[in-house]
């Protein structure tokens, strides 16, 4: 019989993704998807799945024992004080429903990983995470896997567009390295990088039928300058007779504070700027009858592309063509190739066209069943991981 092998994911954002976390810092699509990867783990017998929190002293602490990981066990590298007293606050803290404001007095603990099976490999995502991923592992006596959540993990220059990506040095230690675009693939091994492409997994149950599809325009992303929603915010100004909702959890304070005063000025603008549930984005997304993408950069579709394709939301994109030619190619969604005008205009037709409209979606949704579906993800990691315990 195989020995058991512990997965241990290092992605401190997918903690509010856990019963009991609800109010901790919000999740990303990177969050996400590294959540989603070990539900699909769980089912793997040889695999005891594990997140492991508390890393960075610089991030918030996280309470473990009031997170339920249904079936996904739950490790803190620090641990706060076990005296009673401590442990009656925390928990009535929990049942107040407050636990964000506990304070917390976090100590070290590094026989966190004494107890998993021999077998280990630490597996994390996203460029600042990557030098925590090499020290963990080797904490951990771990092999390593990164995987990039978006195009910035695998520049050669790092987020000010002017210095060395300082990632790339520590991707370089890894054991074995993930991406989920050919064109990132590229770009690591013009950085002398190999990788293995491993596009997402999204679950693909279809929106109910009986939902109505209520919201004319919808738009979802974090508030940041790279996903451009004021381009989302000049659509609504030229479409007045159709109702747009914006989904924008807390980034940038300045341009979060420009959306919620372009909410109160536009009539047919709502904005809902706080964290919600993957089950409440998605019900969002099932509303809706055309989903508006205006990211800036980047070839691999985003969570909320896949979101869109689930919920059969048609797709608009501004600018962007992702993961070679899903929209312009396979007709999964229209992209107006950063012609404002043209967006204007797709929107018009798109939204004053049903059929058309739900072409573009069941054509997307097939499109996610067959080519996005979380078990061939799980297949694809279950071979890199399988790869590192041959080695």
């Amino acid at each position: 019989m195989r020995d058991k092998t512990a997965i241990i994911f290092l992605c401190e954002e997918a903690a509010s993704l856990f019963k009991g976390g609800e109010d901790l810092p919000r999740y990303g699509g990177a969050g996400l998807n590294m959540y989603l990867i070990a539900r699909q783990l769980l089912e793997v017998d040889q695999f005891d799945v594990y997140f492991v929190f508390n890393v960075n002293s610089a991030r918030p602490y996280i309470a473990v024992d009031v997170l339920d990981g249904e079936g996904i066990q739950l490790l803190s590298r620090k641990k706060a004080h076990s005296s009673l007293p401590w442990r009656l606050f925390r928990k009535l803290s929990h049942v107040l429903g407050r636990p964000r404001g506990i304070p917390w007095r976090p100590v070290e603990d590094r026989e966190t990983y004494d107890s998993l099976p021999k077998n280990r490999i630490v597996f994390s995502t996203m460029e600042y995470h990557a030098g925590e991923l090499v020290f963990e592992a080797e904490l951990a006596s771990a092999k390593s896997v990164f995987r990039a959540a978006s195009e910035k993990d695998v520049e050669s220059l790092g987020i000010d567009s002017r210095s060395d990506n300082h990632a790339l040095g520590y991707i370089r230690k890894v054991d074995a390295v993930v991406v989920q675009t050919q064109m990132q693939q590229k770009k690591l091994r013009e950085a002398g990088i190999e990788s293995t492409v491993i596009q997402k997994g999204f679950p693909h149950d279809p929106a109910d039928a009986e939902i109505s599809k209520d919201i004319d325009f919808l738009w979802v992303a974090s508030c940041q300058a790279a996903y451009q929603p004021w381009k989302f915010i000049d659509l609504a100004k030229s479409l007045p007779g159709y109702t747009f909702l914006m989904l924008a959890p807390p980034g940038h304070i300045d341009l979060l504070n420009y959306l919620r005063r372009a909410a109160t000025e536009i009539p047919n603008l709502k904005l809902i700027d706080r964290q919600i549930s993957v089950e409440e984005a998605q019900m969002l997304f099932n509303r809706s009858k055309v989903f508006a993408f205006t990211k800036e950069y980047g070839s691999e579709p985003t969570s909320t592309i896949m979101q869109a394709f689930a919920g059969k939301a048609a797709v608009l994109s501004l600018q962007l063509e992702l993961d070679g030619g899903l929209f312009e190619k396979r007709d999964a969604g229209i992209n107006a190739r950063g012609d404002f005008s043209q967006f204007v205009s797709s929107a018009k037709v798109l939204i004053s066209d049903k059929v058309l409209r739900e072409g573009y979606a069941d054509r997307a949704h097939k499109i996610l069943i067959e080519d996005y579906s979380p078990e061939g993800a799980r297949e694809k990691y279950v071979k890199v991981f399988n790869s590192l315990e041959e080695c």
